[in-house]
């Protein structure tokens, strides 16, 4: 089961049309209880395909669904992930607010416990970003790219940069903007990372590049 929802996010990363038959058939029964709740479960990578579907009313309910059943069983490092996931689901519908204070809940949550850290700092820097404070995003977004870089994880390094490279387009700092997030095209084109669903920086990058302009540029990532 676990091994089956791997491929499901690996497939869903990369874009590839066969991810929705493989969460089916990780979903298919008999189903084992610790691993339909579990962060690596095929319930999360199903919540994680909706979102880069835009399917938002159906991952807010599989995630909080999910959310519901760890806390029910005192599950924390899953309920640090779907926690996070719940606010990643309001910032992409545009609810700052509440996506501000999930996040932040999930970041408190995420240090108290030393789970996530990296991945809820990320999401934070997004909702400050979005509802909250520019200068804290740009912190929490740093934060997370050193902490990422001395773990050797290279998947948060490239979400990390996408977040801050948000930030500075945000607080006005084009150059910088392009920078961050040039490396990141660059990161994920190393890790075979190939669906723009997955992290979202394509618009501001060239956003960034436009405003610096750089319009050919803008025009290929476009």
């Amino acid at each position: 089961l676990l091994a089956l929802a791997l491929k499901a996010q690996i497939e869903t990363l990369m874009g590839h049309p066969d991810a929705p038959a493989t969460i089916r058939r990780a979903l298919e029964e008999p189903q084992d209880p610790r691993v339909a709740c579990h962060h690596n479960g095929a319930g999360y990578s199903r919540f994680r395909w909706l979102i880069m579907s835009d399917q938002l009313p159906e991952a807010r309910a599989a995630v909080t669904a999910l959310l519901r059943e760890v806390r029910r069983h005192g599950w924390v490092e899953s309920e640090v992930h779907f926690l996070r996931g719940v606010a990643e689901t309001e910032l992409h519908s545009g609810h700052c607010g509440r996506a501000l204070d999930l996040a932040r809940e999930s970041l408190r949550l995420a240090r108290d416990t030393g789970i996530g850290e990296v991945a809820s700092a990320v999401l934070t820097s997004l909702a400050e970003a979005a509802g909250g404070e520019v200068e804290r995003a740009l912190t929490l977004a740093r934060e997370a790219m050193e902490h990422a870089e001395e773990d050797g994880d290279q998947m948060y390094v490239s979400r990390a940069l996408a977040a801050l490279g948000h930030a500075q387009l945000v607080a006005g700092d084009t150059e910088a903007a392009v920078r961050s997030l040039r490396r990141v095209r660059e990161v994920e084109q190393g890790l075979g990372i190939t669906d723009p669903a997955r992290g979202r920086w394509h618009g501001d990058l060239a956003e960034a590049l436009v405003r610096g302009g750089e319009i050919a540029e803008a025009q290929d990532v476009i």
